[in-house]
């Protein structure tokens, strides 16, 4: 079973499901709450820290992967910004086979910090790392007429877990080029 949070606008939780895998993602996202804002934990994926649909007006609603990559938080606290040059280049060199996961023909890769630039690409990434906190956030913005009735909850859960692992690939590439 999944767990998944309705929430208000204001991040409280409103009421929880729990779903089955084969719960259409259309089903789900028809909530009696005016703003649809919903987040799944999955805590048997690595790096996960949740899945998020909400609704972002003009009849589209965002789909957010939030991965926390922690780990490359460097131990010096001036060399954050080597790791987030390397950690580009990484993302960049498996930027095709994050869209393939996603089904998704064009990805922008963005450093997530302040002044970050706006993109209009079907995919986003936004990546961070200092010396407190490091994440990477993929986001892709659809229609409800996009998420047919093939789409179910199980293939957002197995879209985290293969971004999970592309992340832990990366994320050890960084380790042993550090060394």
């Amino acid at each position: 079973m999944i767990k998944i949070n309705y929430k208000n606008e204001n991040d409280i939780v409103l009421f929880i499901k729990h779903v089955t895998g084969d719960v259409k993602v259309s089903d789900i996202i028809k909530s009696p709450n005016e703003h649809l804002w919903i987040s799944m934990n999955i805590r048997e994926i690595d790096l996960l820290n949740e899945i998020e649909l909400m609704d972002i007006g003009d009849s589209k609603i965002r789909i957010l992967y939030s991965f926390s990559i922690d780990e490359l938080i460097p131990s010096s606290e001036n060399s954050f910004s080597n790791f987030a040059e390397i950690l580009e280049l990484n993302l960049n060199d498996n930027a095709e086979l994050i869209c393939n996961i996603l089904n998704k023909k064009e990805i922008s890769i963005i450093w997530g910090g302040p002044d970050a630039p706006e993109t209009q690409s079907e995919l986003k990434l936004d990546y961070y790392i200092d010396n407190e906190c490091s994440f990477v956030l993929l986001s892709m913005d659809v229609t409800p007429n996009e998420l047919t009735d093939d789409f179910k909850v199980r293939d957002l859960v197995s879209n985290a877990d293969k971004i999970s692992e592309v992340l832990k690939q990366i994320i050890n590439s960084i380790k042993k080029t550090e060394k």
